[in-house]
Order: C-alpha cells, then sequence, then structure tokens
C-alpha cells in the first residue's frame, strides 16, 4: 500500500481499492495539526490513547498510536484502518485520518488513528464511575440494540468483517450514550471458515470455545452473549473460566432480577444464553439477534429520554476516578526556572527550552 509523504498539514492518501473503500481517502494528519498538548485516555498491549485538539478542524478528536521504534510493523495500523474504512456505520467509530510524527515529550516517531472523541468513555468506564450500578433499563435495551446493529452491519460485508475482540472496553459512548464500536486491531475479514492469524489474543472472559482454530460471524456472537452478560451484571470481575468445557458466567443475579417483572428481560437473557451456545452452528447471527433486540427496545423507548438525561446527571455528578495524565512539549521545562537554576544553569535552562521549543532534537534524532 502506498503511503504518501508529509507535505503539508493534511494530504490525502490512498488506500488499497475494496469494493466497499474504493475511491474513498484518508486524511494523513501532520504533528502539528494536533498541537502540543494531549492527554492519556487510555492504553493497553496495543499502545496508547490520547486525546488532542484538531485546531484547523476546531474540534478534539482521539489518537491511538503504536510506536514504530518497539518492533511493530507499520503496516498493522493501516490494515486497521482499511479495516475501519470497511465498517462504516452509525454504531461504528468513524476514522478522520492516519497520524504519523512525534508526540509531545516523546523523540520516537509515532503511526496512529484519528477518530471522532467519544466524550462519555467506553462502556466499562461508564459503568466503573457509577459504582457498577445497573443502568436504567431502556438505555440497557438500547445499548444490546445498538450493539447488535453494529455488529450485523460488519458481518453484513462481503467478505464478512470478524471484530474478534468485543467488550465493554470497545464499546463507546458519544455525548448521547449511543454506541460506538472501535478497536479494530484484531478484525479480520473472513471466509466460511478461517484459520486465525496468531495477531493477538482477545480478553480470555469474551474468548468463545473455538478462538484457537477458527473465526466466523459466531465468534462474535458468543462475546456479544458475554458483553451482554456484563450489562446485566456490572462490577462483576472478568476471572477466565474454561468456555470449551461449558462452562459459563452464573445466572444467579439475573434469575433474581426476574422477580422485577421488567418487559422484555426474559427474551433478553434467552437470546443472551443462545448466543453463548457451545455448539457455534447453534448460535443465532446478529441479524437475528438485531430483530430481537428492536422489539425488546421498542417496549422501553418511551422512556430513552429520562433514562439518558439521569445517568448523563449522574457521570457529571461523579468525581473523575483518575486525575488527567497531559503530556505537554515544555512542560517540564518550565518547571526548571532560573530563580532554581542561579548563576550558570540558567544558561543550560535558555539552551534546554530552546531546544526543545524548536524541536531541534527531532532533526538531531534523524542525523545520529
Amino acid at each position: 500500500m502506498a503511503v504518501g509523504t508529509m507535505q503539508d498539514e493534511n494530504i490525502r492518501i490512498i488506500g488499497r481499492e475494496t469494493a466497499n473503500s474504493r475511491g474513498k481517502c484518508r486524511t494523513l494528519i501532520g504533528q502539528s495539526s494536533l498541537g502540543t498538548e494531549w492527554t492519556l485516555l487510555g492504553k493497553g498491549s496495543f499502545g496508547q490513547v490520547f486525546k488532542a485538539r484538531h485546531h484547523q478542524w476546531e474540534k478534539d478528536v482521539a489518537v491511538k498510536l503504536i510506536c514504530l521504534d518497539d518492533g511493530r510493523p507499520e503496516e498493522d495500523l493501516f490494515c486497521e484502518a482499511e479495516l475501519m474504512l470497511r465498517a462504516e456505520g452509525p454504531y461504528i467509530q468513524k476514522i478522520l485520518g492516519v497520524f504519523k510524527g512525534y508526540r509531545p515529550l516523546s523523540p520516537l516517531i509515532f503511526v496512529g488513528l484519528v477518530t471522532d472523541m467519544m466524550t462519555r468513555g467506553s462502556l466499562f468506564s461508564m459503568q466503573r464511575k457509577r459504582e457498577n450500578k445497573l443502568l436504567p433499563w431502556p438505555l440497557v435495551f438500547r445499548l444490546v440494540h445498538q450493539v447488535a446493529v453494529g455488529m450485523r452491519n460488519l458481518h453484513s460485508l462481503t467478505p464478512a468483517l470478524i471484530h474478534k475482540d468485543l467488550k465493554p472496553n470497545n464499546v463507546l459512548l458519544d455525548s448521547g450514550l449511543n454506541v460506538k464500536i472501535t478497536d479494530f486491531n484484531l478484525a479480520m475479514l473472513a471466509n466460511r471458515e478461517t484459520v486465525i492469524p496468531l495477531r493477538g489474543v482477545q480478553t480470555p472472559f469474551f474468548r468463545p470455545p473455538e478462538a484457537m482454530y477458527t473465526a466466523t460471524g459466531a465468534y462474535d456472537v458468543y462475546s456479544y452473549a458475554i458483553l451482554l452478560w456484563t450489562i446485566l451484571n456490572p462490577g462483576h470481575s472478568y476471572a477466565p473460566f474454561d468456555a470449551s468445557n461449558g462452562v459459563r458466567p452464573s445466572l444467579e443475579d439475573v434469575e433474581n432480577m426476574k422477580a422485577e417483572e421488567v418487559p422484555g428481560l426474559e427474551e433478553l437473557v434467552e437470546i443472551m444464553v443462545k448466543c453463548w451456545s457451545q455448539n457455534r452452528d447453534q448460535r443465532p447471527t446478529f441479524a437475528e439477534c438485531a430483530a430481537v433486540t428492536e422489539e425488546l427496545y421498542e417496549k422501553h423507548k418511551h422512556g430513552i429520554t429520562d433514562a439518558v438525561r439521569d445517568v448523563l446527571e449522574e457521570l457529571d455528578a461523579a468525581p473523575d476516578t483518575e486525575p488527567a495524565v497531559v503530556f505537554k512539549d515544555e512542560i517540564d521545562v518550565v518547571k526548571w526556572t532560573p530563580d532554581r537554576c542561579p548563576g550558570w544553569p540558567q544558561v543550560l535552562h535558555r539552551f534546554i527550552n530552546l531546544f526543545v521549543r524548536t524541536r531541534m532534537w527531532q532533526w538531531v534524532r534523524r542525523y545520529l
């Protein structure tokens, strides 16, 4: 795949042509477009995710970075970008461009995906911020329906796009708590039967029994069932269990909920149990799941406005569980003020400020 050179703040580059991405372009975003102050949102085996401000677009964006110096191939990220281009839909996180350059306070070169900023974080972070309390039922049924529709869209592509890492951390929420499925790092295009390449490992708690040797649409359906269980049982640990021997998460708490006579709850539990069937051929498709969840959501749709408002008010009132980690060029250098460095250190102080502000260290690094 040909990748353009970084000549301007933003330039257009063409990816590999496919039936669903032919004629589309990706924007290669220069580092100066994103400013010098980034906030860390999360990190994992894939790399790190930051919030940055795109000055030309006048909006906050999310930047998922991998470092080119840690041995990971750049092609992995461009492959993920291609899959995200194919996966456009109302409940799929939109890719805005590809980043290549330096992160604030780092001399290393990074590549990354630039996407819309989801202001409400992930389903997992929302559950934790709400101290793992069960969501209002209208919101529960809307979440499970939107995830089903988003996954149905992925599986309806030709060939189908298998996500392979569906879990609460990868279900993002916009300002209205609508779903945006993200993280296609493990995703792959699947035929009827596909051997899984050893390119990463899904969280064991959400991994189906057949995970080590095949990836079909049933793979994601199983993960969807476990995702439903986490929505109905917030706060439970993700301790792995032996799915290959038919072990599944406990339904004790869910059975107790049935006493509340929540409309549609029994049908939701029924579809969840079908989705985690040991025999993958007995699991429903996402088209079938979406048809069921749509009917169930209709029973609660009248209360969704109040449910969303109540949860947003609760989230706004909740204290931040973790302090923001900000990466900003010169932030550490500014602390070295001349009054703390009398005499000759003043010269060193000025040199370091000049070195950082002019990004001279980038030039030095290229030619060493």
